[in-house]
């Protein structure tokens, strides 16, 4: 019998302002949050990203700490969690984006 192989997460944390304190989830707790959420579901933590200071509405290919991921380091991962969904996207564009680009049965050849 064969083992499964664990799908590889990559868990982070997008705030944009961490000067301020306005009720916002911090970036600790949040990657915390994506962590618990990836080993519940026995994946493999195989990286993280942390982008602090840094708007949602940067595109995510553009942000410092998670473009790599998504351009550079694209195959060593299967899985991005973030915590928060407006951590991950502001833009309803930016989310069909990755989700396009994430998809290959959506990819155009």
């Amino acid at each position: 019998m064969t083992a499964s192989v664990p799908v590889r997460a990559v868990v982070g944390s997008r705030v944009s302002d961490t000067h301020g304190d306005e009720g916002k989830v911090s970036h600790l707790v949040q990657a915390e949050s994506a962590t618990r959420h990836a080993l519940s579901k026995e994946w493999e933590v195989v990286g993280s990203f942390e982008d602090l200071d840094v708007s949602a509405e940067i595109t995510p290919w553009k942000r410092p700490d998670l473009g790599p991921w998504l351009t550079d380091r694209q195959s060593e991962w299967d899985a991005l969690v973030w915590a928060k969904a407006d951590g991950a996207f502001r833009s309803a564009k930016d989310c069909a984006d990755v989700a396009h680009w994430a998809d290959p049965a959506l990819r155009r050849p």
